[in-house]
C-alpha cells in the first residue's frame, strides 16, 4: 500500500482584494494582495513583471490587468486578473431641458450616481429656477466625489433661459415691442 501525504504549507494562495476590474481617478489607486509573514510578491501589468513591485500592495496608475504572483519559497501562485481603469466614475445630469421660458416653474435636477452637488446660475440645492432673473446659455455643473477613489468628476450641462414678455412698465414712450410675448427674436416700433 502507498500513501501520498501531501504538504500543503507550501501552497500559498494569490488573490487581489478587489473585484473583476476597479475604477480609480486618474492618479490611481491602491491594489492589495493576500498579506502574510514569509510571502514574497510580484505584481504583473498584462503579463508583464513591473519592476520593483514586490510588496502585499500595488499602486497602480495604469490601465491595464494586474495579477500578483505569491511565493512561498518554491511555491508559486498567480492570482486572477483585475481590471483596473483609470477614468473614475461616470457621472451624469437627468432633468434639463435644452431651453425654458424665464416664466416656467423650477425644475428638479438629477445627478447619478446620487450624492453630488449642483451648482451654476439659477441653481439652488438641486433645484434649477428658469425664473431666476438670468437669460441666454446657464452652465449646470454636477460634481460628485468618488468616496473609494477620493477624486471629484464633473458634467456639465448647458440650458438656455428665454425672455417671454417683456413689461410695459420698461417701455419708453413712442416704443412697442413686439410679438409680445414672444421667442428670442423681438421686432422694437418707434412712433414720432
Amino acid at each position: 500500500t502507498i500513501v501520498r501525504i501531501e504538504d500543503n504549507t507550501c501552497d500559498p494562495k494569490a488573490y487581489i482584494d478587489a473585484s473583476d476590474s476597479a475604477t480609480f481617478c486618474s492618479g490611481g489607486g491602491e491594489l492589495m494582495a493576500y498579506s502574510h509573514p514569509g510571502l514574497t510578491y510580484q505584481w504583473y501589468l498584462n503579463g508583464s513583471p513591473i519592476n520593483g513591485a514586490t510588496s502585499a500592495t500595488y499602486m497602480a496608475t495604469t490601465v491595464g490587468d494586474y495579477t500578483v504572483e505569491v511565493a512561498n519559497g518554491t511555491c508559486t501562485d498567480l492570482s486572477d486578473a483585475v481590471h483596473v481603469d483609470l477614468s473614475g466614475p461616470s457621472v451624469s445630469i437627468s432633468g434639463l431641458a435644452p431651453s425654458y421660458m424665464d416664466t416656467d416653474p423650477p425644475v428638479t435636477l438629477v445627478g447619478t450616481p446620487a450624492g453630488g452637488t449642483f451648482s451654476g446660475p439659477c441653481v439652488t440645492g438641486n433645484i434649477f429656477d428658469p425664473g431666476c432673473g438670468s437669460s441666454g446659455l446657464i452652465d449646470i455643473i454636477y460634481s460628485y466625489t468618488d468616496p473609494v477613489g477620493g477624486c471629484t468628476v464633473n458634467d456639465t450641462f448647458t440650458t438656455e433661459i428665454l425672455l417671454v414678455s417683456i413689461e410695459a412698465s420698461n417701455l419708453l414712450d413712442g416704443f412697442s415691442f413686439f410679438p409680445n410675448p414672444g421667442h428670442r427674436d423681438f421686432k422694437v416700433r418707434f412712433n414720432m
